[in-house]
């Protein structure tokens, strides 16, 4: 196991309180609690050296991360992973990022001009399917659209049917490519409240949001 060979990791059990360690299936973890949200516990993984950068570069350089500050940058890997030089590499990785001197260089005086609140990319998702349509020549008859609250970046995945297990792979793959959300808003279809679809969002730590049965205008961004 890399954990149990990283030399820094097995430093910091040895000084770290016994009580925020736990080992979840083999894998040592951190329980940490935001000082924002004190009630809010969560687990984070101890990550090895070798997947440090990686996972700095996934929260900070992506698409849907934005080249956000260094305090951000830092929360948003604090939510999943810990590592005992988490501030001082995340630190150094933003100060090194040519994309974000290039914009801190650029910057010009400006009027101030009220701007709408956005929130930060790819935080929650809202999910719905559109169909049955025509079968195309591939044989897909569904179309799944996923949109960014944040952003109003939409994508579109053509489905043959639209099981869970279909749903579920989609989600994979759009978290390989843009990281995980925080919460997916979706209504009340069996394809979205299915056990699959409630153990993906147990095991990536993501909140399943419904919308009401009567009420599926909650949804109306991809509605």
């Amino acid at each position: 196991m890399d954990q149990e060979k990283d030399c820094e990791i097995q430093s910091w059990i040895k000084k770290e309180d016994p009580s925020r360690i736990v080992r979840k299936e083999g894998v040592i973890c951190r329980t940490w609690r935001p000082k924002d949200s004190p009630s809010t516990t969560y687990e984070q993984i101890v990550l090895p050296a070798q997947y440090r950068n990686k996972v700095i570069r996934l929260a900070h350089d992506l698409p849907f991360s934005g080249h956000l500050g260094r305090d951000k940058t830092t929360q948003r890997i604090l939510r999943r992973f810990y590592w005992p030089t988490l501030f001082k590499d995340v630190r150094l990785y933003c100060e090194a990022c040519k994309d974000c001197q290039l914009h801190a260089n650029h910057k010009r005086k400006a009027p101030m001009i009220p701007l709408p609140i956005i929130g930060e990319p790819f935080k929650r998702i809202a999910m719905d399917i559109v169909g049955p349509l025509p079968r195309t020549s591939r044989g897909n008859r569904f179309i799944l659209v996923i949109n960014d609250y944040a952003t109003r970046y939409p994508e579109a995945f053509p489905l043959r049917n639209i099981t869970a297990k279909k749903v579920a792979e989609v989600l994979i793959e759009l978290f390989a490519r843009y990281g995980i959300p925080e919460e997916i808003l979706t209504d009340q279809g069996s394809n979205f409240t299915s056990s699959l679809l409630g153990e993906l969002h147990h095991l990536m730590g993501v909140k399943a949001i419904k919308t009401s049965p009567y009420h599926p205008q909650t949804d109306g961004l991809v509605e």
